[in-house]
């Protein structure tokens, strides 16, 4: 997950969300929840955080990354049309 996450900050743009995301790789290489982190930063929609626990708990991460990307990809075309 690590990994993931590195690329992705390397590939954003917006330096809040950059930001947010190398304070969060830290936490979460010393064994802190994804989803905690995440939390602590109000730019972060409390939908977000809560599937991410939520995925953290049932051990379906991955689905729940999956499904949210779909989701505000989706939110973002409709903005934009």
């Amino acid at each position: 997950m690590i990994t993931s996450l590195e690329i992705v900050s390397q590939a954003i743009e917006n330096r809040v969300y950059r930001e947010i995301l190398e304070k969060t790789i830290v936490q979460v290489e010393d064994g802190n929840s994804l989803a905690d982190q995440l939390r602590e930063h109000r730019e972060i929609p409390a939908l977000m955080t809560q599937l991410i626990a939520t995925g953290e708990k049932t051990g379906k991460l991955a689905e729940i990354l999956e499904r949210l990307s779909k989701f505000y990809t989706q939110e973002l075309d409709a903005s934009i049309a």
